[in-house]
């Protein structure tokens, strides 16, 4: 498992984060969760780097809801390159 570590308290958000979350075991992550019909993707900002985790609710998903789960990813790809780009 991939250890996480903190932001610094006086880090920025970046324009993305939609759920930010202070104290407890990771004292501060940027986070946005864009959940669908069939799963959802998480992204989430520390100290280190931004990532995108995925999760599907079925084991194989139809071509539509994983095109709904394909969309929410690009599209959270796409901000994370704007914010970078900024």
């Amino acid at each position: 498992m991939h250890e996480r570590t903190a932001l610094k308290p006086q880090t920025q958000c970046q324009p993305w984060c939609t759920d930010h979350h202070s104290g407890g075991p990771d004292d501060a992550q940027c986070r946005n969760r864009v959940i669908t019909s069939h799963g959802q993707t998480v992204m989430v900002q520390d100290a280190e780097d931004t990532r995108i985790w995925v999760f599907t609710n079925e084991p194989d998903l139809t071509i539509a809801a994983a095109e709904q789960l394909a969309y929410s990813l690009l599209a959270q790809v796409a901000a994370a390159r704007t914010a970078v780009a900024a």
